[in-house]
């Protein structure tokens, strides 16, 4: 395999007559005199850089659930872009939704666990843990059930690489097994890693002891216990960027490569829906602006909620709402069937999202704030209005808000004239809109899903272990916190004994100066 230098620094080209293309690397086009500042540089012209990697055989692995899925299968299709051996290995029951895009990509699906439902089935263990709230539960769950398949097709298959999602301990565990170079796969953001040292994980579970139910709390426990640590043992690939999130250090092991979701370039007239086509006709003929409502694959919205939202939305003039939301909860809709919904809502259960974001019309997004969906949605370069429910949401919501691209709504309340006023206010703010712009154009530098599979082609090439460390362990995480409180505890006790002591101390000199008095007088 071939290295290349990425960073090549002032290269101008410069075309002497017949002969090949030469490389001047100064920047005044072969001259170096200070009379050529008064002349305008000329721009240099594009360079092909060829890079030669040895074809890898990769299985990417992950719980079938969207939120880490669908991240995990662009990563996947990136691979295969660059004519590497793919798989995509989840529970079988992704496979109408996910397998005929691996395929058309060029890379194989592979379902694990056939016997294993979907949460949304309303069938089986998953739809139990997902109906009682019950997340951890049920992606441990996934994870414990695809263990023993895995393992056997890991023996069987003994890829170069896994790249293991970071909720999917299996993955990592056969890849230790079997000796297999694994990377870690973590679409979230760098505030969420804090969760995982053994400080904040303690503090959490004791915080969470009283207010999860028994099944819940013990999933919990196992999974943080399995995650604790990997930002520091394992090589990371993070789906984030500066510029939603503050800069900060980054462990050398952790490479930063911004969403892997498609970069849309432009905006989008018409989607793959023909029924919401001919809405937007009617919407472009009345001149409204849109806002559009997606709360994700997972996020279970109550009676009171969707009516909080419908109400909220509908008292707002000027605005059609386009929103997806799932077929149980459309009968917490006030009109009852959908037919019955005023013109200005368009609801479907399920929406061509990436290309609705892309609509000129849309004006604001309300969200829930997953990682997935807020990275589309600033792709898009549009504001939102935040409804964070739990997991990273509030974290990424009050990021987004942060940067000034977003307002927060009570999803405990949910109230109609919250969602109205906060809607409202970024709708008829220009400042968000131009916030997210900028947000947009700071996630548009990273690389992406292409910057993904050069990290595993370089750790195929190169290996990582010289980056890895372990993890800090309780005592070594408490030591800077349990000194100032040491200093502070002793000097509180000082401070306190010392109008003791004086009295105690002019007690004492003054009886060995009476007691030495007598001596001399003997």
């Amino acid at each position: 395999m071939s290295k290349v230098k990425r960073a090549l620094s002032s290269l101008r080209l410069s075309e002497a007559g017949p002969g090949p293309t030469q490389i001047d690397i100064s920047p005044f086009a072969g001259s170096e005199d200070l009379n050529d500042l008064e002349h305008t540089l000329a721009v240099p012209k594009k360079i092909d850089i060829t890079h030669q990697v040895s074809q890898l055989e990769v299985m990417c692995i992950s719980v079938p659930e969207a939120g880490h899925l669908v991240p995990t299968v662009q990563f996947a299709m990136a691979l295969a872009q660059r004519k590497h051996k793919v798989q995509l290995v989840t529970c079988s029951w992704a496979e109408p939704k996910m397998g005929a895009k691996c395929r058309e990509a060029g890379c194989d699906f592979v379902g694990l666990a056939p016997h294993v439902r979907s949460a949304e089935s309303g069938e089986g263990k998953a739809a139990e843990f997902m109906a009682r709230g019950q997340m951890m539960a049920m992606f441990e769950y996934y994870d414990k059930e695809m263990h023993e398949p895995l393992r056997k097709l890991v023996s069987e298959k003994r890829p170069d690489v896994i790249v293991a999602d970071f909720i999917t301990p299996c993955a990592w565990r056969v890849a230790d097994e079997f000796g297999v170079a694994v990377m870690i796969n973590m679409p979230c953001p760098l505030k969420l890693l804090s969760f995982f040292s053994p400080l904040t994980s303690l503090i959490s579970r004791i915080l969470r002891r009283w207010s999860l139910d028994r099944t819940e709390y013990t999933a919990m426990t196992r999974m943080f216990a399995a995650i604790t640590g990997l930002q520091y043992k394992r090589p990371c690939i993070m789906h984030t960027f500066f510029g939603l999130e503050s800069p900060e250090p980054v462990l050398p092991n952790i490479t930063i490569t911004g969403s892997t979701a498609p970069r849309h370039s432009g905006v989008v007239y018409t989607t793959s829906m023909p029924p919401f086509n001919t809405w937007l006709e009617w919407v472009r003929s009345e001149r409204l602006k849109i806002v559009y409502v997606t709360m994700g694959s997972m996020q279970v919205l109550s009676d009171h909620q969707v009516k909080g939202l419908y109400e909220g939305l509908s008292r707002i003039p000027d605005v059609a709402v386009a929103w997806s939301l799932k077929e149980d909860q459309q009968k917490f809709l006030p009109c009852g069937e959908l037919q019955d919904l005023p013109k200005k809502f368009f609801v479907n259960s399920w929406m061509p999202q990436a290309e609705a974001l892309n609509l000129p019309e849309v004006a604001v997004v309300v969200t829930h704030c997953g990682w997935g969906g807020l990275n589309e949605t600033i792709c898009a370069g549009k504001p939102i209005a935040a409804t964070p429910f739990r997991a990273d949401q509030p974290l990424n919501a009050a990021a987004a808000k942060r940067q000034g691209m977003c307002e927060i709504i009570d999803t405990k309340t949910m109230s109609a004239a919250e969602v109205e006023r906060t809607v409202t206010r970024v709708l008829n703010n220009p400042s968000y809109s131009l916030s997210a712009q900028k947000m947009q154009s700071a996630l548009l530098k990273t690389g992406g899903a292409v910057r993904c599979a050069e990290a595993v082609e370089d750790l195929a090439e190169n290996g990582c272990s010289e980056l890895l460390c372990e993890a800090p362990t309780l005592a070594q995480e408490l030591a800077p916190v349990g000194k100032p409180i040491f200093y502070v505890a002793f000097g509180a006790a000082l401070a306190w004994f010392v109008p003791f002591l004086i009295p105690a101390l002019q007690s004492y000199t003054m009886s060995c100066m009476r007691l030495l008095g007598r001596t001399r007088r003997c």
